[in-house]
């Protein structure tokens, strides 16, 4: 190991060539974390002069050279040798804008290699980046903007628009930031040998760097462990993972290969307990690999299969089964049992018919325990269980096994909901023991708080803030289910823009008028409901027409007459039934502001428009109350049960 202290022109003046091995990430600094913490040391440097400033480390390996050309691996620096060749690039395109001609070919001979008339057309560059980073690098290297992209270009537009602001095009400013850049800037470069062991360096050393992540140590530790005929493990296992799919810094794009790992390492040991993740794979991991005899290439077959179904996960792609049954899992952006599907998918290798059974019975289990145990917190036990799912089944799962285990589940975490809970989660209901007309009004409920809630229409507080999510994708897939046998209907799309529409609406007290006789409304204790009498032609008013203060006073003593309370119990049953799934349907967002508070004959009209059965089925009514919601509940509840079916149908049928 050599060590001495080097400045960036005596590192890029001669004809050299820094290459970035395979094992190395691509490049990953940004703008707060080392660009502008960079371009303050470099402005520092410009006011104190000549003052040396101590940049890091930079460890490499010297390879193989061509005739004219010494080549060196970047063990360690590789992101700060980078960001200067940027920079340069940067100055020496302000300069050839602005005629500096001479300025901009003196900066040249520290990005490219000239003058040797034996270079292939690589050798001419004085870095290779990573395959990820190379087109766009080299775009750079050779003048042309317009074809590069990402993180490398954002970095040649942040220095750039600082250069510029800096030397405001004064030739002395450019030739004192230019100079400040080759010299005054310091490394310590250490040359070492391969019995150096670099990956060990590259690990220990980090400064002003970005912090590994842990599938970083795993690329690392894998090519070099591999040591020969890396290139072809690279090209044949490994080069997807370069793809911005992967990247976490890269949002919405696809997935992280951060949680990649983790989801991997949980679907083959069984454990939710896998953190820090590289530790986990050294520790565990390899020596459950050893002693099935596998080698560094089965290691990188296992993660590249891995990856492949994981991508199909994530991608919910309608056009493969995988990923069209994971776009439930996509829009309640629920992400914990995808380790166990790895599981099942790569592991337990089930046949088409199989995991497709495994996919309705884990959509109805997700979907009853949001719908009956409070959203997603019906949901935290996930991860937990999975991993002992997955544990007990290593080696030996089967269907019919894996129902007889979630059956076994009492407990209120992990449960598979029945039928009538998931009646009593949507059905809402009076109670005629404890409803005394005209006296009291008050709703008796289940003894479960959460059914208390659901039933009295407090949805936030049954399944939080996925509550409209639900509902909208409840009734989505009612929908779709009606027009299964229908082929001349166009196929609707779960997203935002479709909305959900109270029928009787929020503010019906405002519009939706009352019958005021005394035999339009009564308690019919067969049905445990109050009901509407349609054969009493009755006078009608509003609600606050009822009450002889209503800014006041809108409780049974306010009222105006006495013959009104009839009229005013119904009010309270529409308050308690207003957000019941009977009273809900889908509609785009036009359509929505169409309807608002009007009345049911004008949102019967304006329904007209709309192409949904569940609408259709809806316009069949000649009026719309509490007898109507009630029966569409129980018929959209029954449609539910039967969409999402108990595990009893699973293990029967």
């Amino acid at each position: 190991m050599n060590v001495d202290q080097i400045t960036f022109s005596a590192m890029f003046k001669p004809s050299v060539q820094f290459r970035i091995p395979l094992f190395q990430r691509h490049y990953v600094w940004d703008r707060t974390k080392q660009w502008e913490p960079l371009w303050l040391d470099i402005s520092q440097q410009m006011k104190v002069g000549s003052t040396s400033h101590f940049t890091g480390t930079i460890v490499i390996q010297q390879q193989p050279a061509s005739p004219g050309v010494q080549i060196f691996d970047i063990i360690d620096g590789q992101q700060r040798l980078t960001t200067f060749q940027i920079m340069l690039c940067a100055i020496r395109d302000i300069c050839m804008q602005n005629g500096h001609t001479e300025i901009a070919n003196e900066v040249c001979k520290y990005i490219i290699n000239n003058g040797e008339a034996e270079l292939k057309p690589e050798e001419r560059y004085k870095i290779i980046p990573t395959k990820r980073n190379k087109v766009s690098f080299f775009a750079l290297i050779d003048g042309d903007t317009r074809n590069s992209t990402g993180k490398v270009y954002a970095a040649y537009s942040y220095f750039r628009d600082k250069i510029q602001d800096h030397v405001d095009i004064d030739p002395k400013k450019i030739k004192n930031l230019y100079e400040v850049l080759i010299n005054n800037f310091g490394f310590v470069q250490i040359r070492i040998s391969e019995a150096d062991k670099p990956e060990k360096i590259f690990e220990s050393l980090n400064a002003r760097g970005k912090e590994l992540l842990e599938f970083d140590k795993l690329r690392n530790n894998l090519f070099l462990r591999a040591r020969i005929d890396r290139d072809a493990l690279y090209e044949k296992y490994w080069e997807p993972f370069e793809d911005d799919y992967w990247d976490p810094d890269i949002k919405k794009i696809g997935t992280s290969y951060e949680q990649f790992f983790h989801h991997f390492l949980i679907a083959n040991l069984g454990t939710e307990d896998v953190k820090p993740e590289f530790t986990t794979y050294e520790r565990e991991y390899m020596e459950k690999l050893k002693q099935e005899d596998k080698t560094v290439e089965d290691e990188f077959l296992l993660l590249k299969d891995y990856s492949d179904v994981y991508r199909k996960m994530t991608d919910c792609d309608g056009n493969t089964v995988i990923g069209k049954r994971m776009e439930f899992y996509k829009i309640f952006d629920l992400t914990t049992l995808h380790p166990f599907l790895l599981f099942v998918i790569c592991d337990a290798k089930l046949g088409d018919t199989e995991l497709e059974r495994v996919f309705d019975i884990l959509e109805s289990y997700t979907l009853r325990r949001l719908l009956c145990c409070n959203g997603k917190g019906g949901l935290k036990n996930y991860n937990k269980f999975f991993a002992r799912v997955i544990k007990h089944f290593q080696g030996e799962f089967s269907l019919d096994g894996f129902i007889q285990y979630l059956g076994a589940e009492t407990s209120d975490t992990t449960h598979y909901p029945t039928d009538h809970q998931i009646r009593d989660a949507l059905y809402t209901r009076f109670e005629p023991n404890s409803l005394n007309f005209p006296d009291r009004e008050t709703l008796i409920f289940p003894h479960n708080q959460y059914m208390k809630a659901a039933l009295s229409g407090l949805w936030a507080q049954t399944a939080g803030q996925i509550q409209k999510r639900l509902l909208r994708y409840i009734l989505y897939r009612i929908e779709m289910e009606k027009q299964r046998n229908n082929k001349y209907r166009e196929e609707i799309v779960f997203e935002e823009k479709l909305g959900l529409e109270h029928v009787m609406p929020e503010k019906w007290k405002a519009k939706w008028d009352l019958p005021i006789d005394p035999q339009a409304v009564s308690l019919d204790p067969d049905a445990h409901k109050v009901i509407v009498n349609t054969n009493v032609q009755s006078e009608r008013k509003l609600y606050h027409e009822l009450f002889s203060s209503p800014s006041t006073d809108t409780s049974q003593d306010g009222l105006v007459d006495m013959t009104y309370v009839n009229a005013y119990n119904l009010g309270i049953a529409r308050d308690a039934f207003l957000e019941s799934i009977g009273n809900l349907t889908l509609v785009n967002k036009a359509l929505n502001s169409r309807l608002g508070n009007r009345p049911f004959d004008v949102k019967k009209e304006a329904l007209k428009d709309s192409n949904l059965i569940l609408n259709t089925e809806i316009r069949e009514h000649e009026q719309w109350d509490i007898n109507e919601i009630d029966a569409r509940s129980q018929k959209l509840i029954e449609e539910i049960q039967k969409i999402w079916k108990p595990l009893d149908w699973y293990r029967n049928g």
